[in-house]
């Protein structure tokens, strides 16, 4: 009288166990996927290390242009909106503990730093981290083109003084790119003008620029009141 119900209840029963494996199944697979994300390490509020990668070619920190086979190097990312005019800290990988140095970090950018000893990559693992100082801009960078009109050819800056009253201590600074447009080095470099009179136009060498995209802010003191 029964017998015609069998199949019916084992197949009920047999699609309760598909649904019970595939719900377990699920937070693995889920898992698996969290694991493979990259890792990031914040060194002040909203300044983060997103990649520690091997580096080989110039070494760029010391304006040296050393060859450097395989060291260690780090992709920064400033998602806050504070302008870092100096940040330097630590990391440590199983290669050793790096140091790192980067000027000019503003909000919104991202640079690229090789580590101060050069230490040879071994993983982009970080064990541990520490931040030795960070140095807020205390005013705003800018290049000033409302006194200033700086063009740039390959290898020299040119700078004249838009205002009607002379200008010390002018100072214009300017980093290297790559071919991804981040800024490459922490180093920043400058070229010192001097006084420049209402008008006048002063040309000097700039090591490794390229164009004008590179120019980063200046600096002046009105000579007028200066000292």
């Amino acid at each position: 009288m029964f017998s015609g119900r069998k199949p019916v209840l084992s197949a009920l029963l047999l699609a309760v166990a598909l649904l019970l494996l595939a719900s377990c199944a699920a937070p693995a697979a889920q898992q698996e996927t969290t694991e493979t994300e990259p890792r990031e390490t914040e060194l002040v509020p909203g300044v983060f290390v997103v990649s520690v990668f091997p580096y080989s070619g110039p070494y760029p920190e010391d304006g040296s242009g050393e060859m450097c086979e395989r060291v260690v190097a780090v992709t920064l990312l400033n998602r806050s909106d504070v302008h870092y005019e100096y940040l330097s800290f630590t990391l440590e990988t199983s290669g050793g503990v790096s140091t790192f140095e980067a000027a000019t970090l503003f909000a919104g950018s991202q640079m690229v730093v090789v580590s101060k000893e050069k230490t040879p990559f071994a993983d982009d693992t970080v064990r541990s981290h520490s931040v030795l100082k960070a140095a807020p801009f205390t005013a705003t960078p800018s290049v000033h083109t409302e006194s200033l009109e700086i063009t740039c050819a390959k290898g020299f800056i040119t700078v004249r003084n838009l205002t009607k009253a002379p200008l010390a201590n002018v100072y214009v600074y300017y980093k290297q790119k790559n071919d991804q447009g981040w800024w490459f080095g922490g180093i920043t470099r400058r070229v010192a003008f001097g006084e420049i009179a209402p008008g006048e136009l002063v040309q000097r060498p700039a090591k490794e620029l390229t164009d004008a995209a590179q120019v980063v802010f200046s600096t002046f003191t009105d000579a007028t009141t200066d000292g």
